[in-house]
């Protein structure tokens, strides 16, 4: 997407956002749960396909070797939904120092 497209959309949504508040959140929310839904609908079907190569060959080392391949992207996929925030660095603040910030 070229940059202007890009700004120009980004205002686009800016207006929307501006206009119909808990329209653009709920819009918001429900393209969260479709990327949710997605990685679970990935995770799944690699279960699904361990679970049947499992069942088709019954255990044993080549099974093992095949099934590791799988189970490892679920794992990469399950992993990338494990975020952690730091604390950030430097001073807090208070209200009196930063009165442009408190929200009234």
């Amino acid at each position: 997407m070229k940059e202007e497209n890009f700004a120009s959309h980004i205002r686009r949504l800016e207006t929307f956002a501006a206009a119909r508040p808990a329209l653009y959140r709920l819009r918001v929310a429900v393209l969260a749960t479709l990327g949710y839904c997605y990685l679970l609908a990935i995770v799944l079907i690699l279960l699904v396909i361990v679970a049947v190569t499992a069942y088709a060959i019954r255990f044993n080392a080549v099974a093992l070797k095949i099934l590791w391949i799988p189970l490892a992207l679920v794992g990469l996929v399950l992993r990338s939904l494990w975020i952690t925030i730091p604390e950030p660095d430097g001073t807090p603040l208070t209200r009196e120092q930063a009165p442009a910030f408190s929200i009234s």
